[in-house]
């Protein structure tokens, strides 16, 4: 089991996004309905001034627990890991 030693610079911002599907008709009515059964969540952890031994154990958590989602769900997860 992977474990994140490193503790963030702030408190984590979280993003909800619902991505919705809009059919219009001929008649003016809209149809709207959800592109997915639950919502995409996105959260932001801010990591400054950390040496390159964090960063690459900050990096290899991310992908570890990428990897370990990608089997238990049997697809690939889409995801983005930014370095600043």
């Amino acid at each position: 089991m992977a474990i994140l030693n490193a503790i963030p610079d702030f408190v984590f911002e979280e993003k909800v996004d619902f991505e919705t599907l809009v059919t219009k008709f001929e008649n003016g009515v809209e149809q709207r309905r959800a592109k997915r059964n639950t919502p995409i969540r996105k959260w932001t952890l801010q990591f400054h001034n950390r040496t390159t031994a964090e960063i690459n154990s900050i990096k290899s958590f991310f992908l570890h627990v990428k990897a370990v989602m990608n089997l238990l769900l049997g697809r690939t997860l889409t995801t983005v890991l930014s370095i600043q």
